[in-house]
């Protein structure tokens, strides 16, 4: 869809602090959230990826997915290109309703159960924030998760959903990539993506072209968006090695699972909760 045909484009233009960006109806498009992270817990990130890779049986390169963006920079240390983990998604071509799920092949090696367990406490950290800004989608990402892990909707069990702890469908791990500007269309209207900025670059900048704005997306730095909604993308950034973890909620998966879908939310809900406080 062509909001600029339909709308009048915002000029939001470059936010480098908390933020969150609502609708003239009160619901909630994203939430900008710098720093969120601790240096300590970027560093960590880094370093298990670089475990991750050493475990890998393929170079990264051969992992890449054209249609999510482009990349220029191949040859940087860590090379470029994306990893999906999903407890249970469907085969491409196979997803209708009756069709089984399926653990994603990323999530199926050794390597892979090793970055999980190692990332437990990022993992329980993401829900908590999810839990905050958005409790319905929590709920729903929860059930859906407890329903995967019970393995009668899944082909095959696999030993590393033993140590899936996040209550989002799957993460896409984006190294070195330049994103062009896209929605998601896997995810629901009202549903968020959690975007983790990691790595050790410098001056990046997540953009929002539908309403003019820029964040600010060093290291560090959190933003929940609705992702069918807004285009985003990333462009460029300055030196060292740009790691992302895109945590994604996949509507026809918690369709499949019988999950209500969850209802927008609206920035009344915080301010009732803050004039009570």
């Amino acid at each position: 869809m062509n909001i600029a045909k339909h709308f009048k484009i915002l000029t939001l233009g470059h936010l480098d602090e908390p933020a969150t960006i609502v609708d003239r109806h009160g619901h909630i498009m994203g939430w900008h959230l710098p720093e969120i992270l601790i240096s300590a817990r970027v560093v960590t990130i880094f370093a298990l990826f670089i475990l991750l890779r050493l475990g890998c049986s393929y170079d990264l390169v051969t992992s890449m997915n054209s249609t999510r963006g482009r990349s220029s920079f191949a040859n940087r240390l860590f090379g470029a290109g994306t990893m999906d983990f999903s407890p249970g998604w469907f085969q491409r071509l196979h997803d209708k309703l009756t069709d089984r799920l399926y653990v994603s092949t990323d999530l199926r090696s050794e390597a892979a159960g090793d970055f999980l367990r190692s990332t437990y406490s990022l993992s329980v950290l993401c829900n908590a924030m999810t839990a905050l800004v958005a409790s319905q989608q929590y709920d729903s990402g929860q059930a859906a998760i407890q329903k995967i892990k019970d393995g009668k909707e899944l082909d095959s069990l696999h030993p590393n959903l033993g140590y899936w702890h996040s209550i989002w469908s799957g993460f896409s791990l984006i190294v070195n990539r330049m994103t062009v500007f896209h929605r998601d269309p896997g995810a629901s209207a009202p549903c968020f993506d959690l975007l983790i900025s990691g790595g050790t670059h410098s001056d990046c900048k997540l953009e929002l072209p539908d309403i003019g704005a820029t964040l600010s997306y060093d290291p560090g730095t959190g933003v929940f968006v609705t992702g069918r909604v807004l285009r985003h993308g990333v462009k460029s950034w300055s030196g060292g090695e740009r790691i992302c973890l895109a945590h994604f909620m996949k509507d026809i998966v918690h369709d499949r699972l019988g999950q209500p879908r969850p209802e927008w939310t609206n920035i009344d809900d915080f301010l009732e909760i803050a004039f009570v406080a």
